[in-house]
């Protein structure tokens, strides 16, 4: 239950983990009220990418809004899902 997240708050800011990110992370991110995960590097999160920027600039994905052509998607845990699998490519 999403609403079981409401006061979550995920500080990870600057502690230079490199390892990989979890999915499991991801998508607490798009439930938790709050997130930073600025100053990490993140092995299976590639720079430069769409995903990169909402990892490490955003702090919160819960009620964001994302209008791509051509792709719906039903709340940010399936966008999320998407830019994971397209990180790699």
């Amino acid at each position: 239950d999403p609403s079981s997240f409401a006061d979550l708050r995920l500080d990870l800011r600057n502690l230079g983990l490199t390892s990989e990110l979890p999915a499991a992370a991801l998508k607490l991110m798009a439930w938790a009220e709050s997130f930073d995960l600025s100053g990490n590097n993140f092995s299976n999160i590639m720079q430069g990418s769409a995903l990169a920027h909402m990892v490490y600039e955003m702090h919160r994905w819960r009620d964001a809004k994302l209008n791509w052509v051509g792709k719906e998607f039903d709340g940010m845990d399936q966008a999320v899902k998407h830019l994971y699998s397209s990180n790699s490519s």
